[in-house]
Parts: C-alpha cells; structure tokens; sequence
C-alpha cells in the first residue's frame, strides 16, 4: 500500500549545562507513507540548509518496537531507535565523519486510520562524548487540507 501524506518533523535537544531546552526544530513537508507485512515506511526529501542544491533523501522505517532513519544525500546515516539499547551510527557530512551513539531510553508508536504518529526519547553522543538528551516527534497525516488542519490543531 503507498498513500501521499504530510509530514510533521519536530525535534528538542536539551543541552547539558543549559537550564532550558533549544527551540525546537520543525519541519512539515510532503511525503509517502508505504506498508508492507509489519513495517511501515515514511518517505521525504528535505534540504539540509538554504543553500544546498543536492536534497537529502530520508527514510523512517518504523514498527512497535524500534525506528530506524536513513538519511542519504547532503549527509548519509542510518540511525537506529530501540528502546534500552545504544546503537552507533556514522553521520557522513561533507566536511567528514561523526561517530554518534543513539541510547532510547523511550519509543511510542501510534497508528491509527490515517494517523501515525512516532516519538523517541534519546541521548546523543558524538565521538564518544555525550552531548544531548534529545526528542524526536513524527507525525503522518492525509494530505486533505482540510482533515490536516484539524488533526494538527488538535496537538498544537
């Protein structure tokens, strides 16, 4: 099954040493939902910044137990959500690599009908080095004007 949805992309890192979290970053775009036996897909392009030309293609594959996002592009990663468990990941970017540890120490998948939505609670690392606690909230809707705006205001 493929269906055209919108996509809402929000993350909030909390940096240590800082009283309050960053702003968050948010992103709503186009994109396909696709399922196939247990998995379900998420599909997008997104540009890394104003000026770049090349998109970065990302791929959120998720299930009730783990979420997985392969970025490939402007930056090349895959990484992995599973709760209790720190996964490593290598975030290619043009200026080189980064080692990055993901630890989740949460994950909630909802589906329903039209309506999925995906929340990770993790920490960050980089290098070794820890560097924020982080959350990132994804939400799929029909891409019905209408329906939209309802079911985003209801959160918001």
């Amino acid at each position: 099954m493929k269906r055209e949805v919108l996509i809402k992309v929000k993350g909030i890192q909390s940096m240590e040493g800082r009283d309050e979290a960053e702003e968050p970053v948010e992103l709503v775009i186009p994109g396909i939902y696709e399922k196939e036996e247990e998995v379900r897909r998420l599909v997008y392009e997104e540009r890394m910044d104003e000026l770049s030309e090349m998109p970065t293609t990302n791929v959120v594959e998720f299930t009730e137990q783990s979420l997985t996002v392969h970025k490939t592009g402007l930056v090349n990663v895959d990484m992995v959500f599973e709760p209790g468990k720190m996964n490593i990941a290598y975030y290619e970017t043009p200026y080189g690599i980064l080692d990055m540890g993901i630890s989740t120490m949460g994950l909630n998948v909802r589906c329903a009908d039209d309506l999925f939505e995906i929340r990770a609670d993790y920490s960050l690392s980089m290098n070794g080095e820890f560097v924020a606690d982080c959350m990132i909230e994804i939400i799929a809707e029909p891409r019905n004007a209408s329906e939209r705006d309802t079911l985003f205001a209801v959160r918001e």
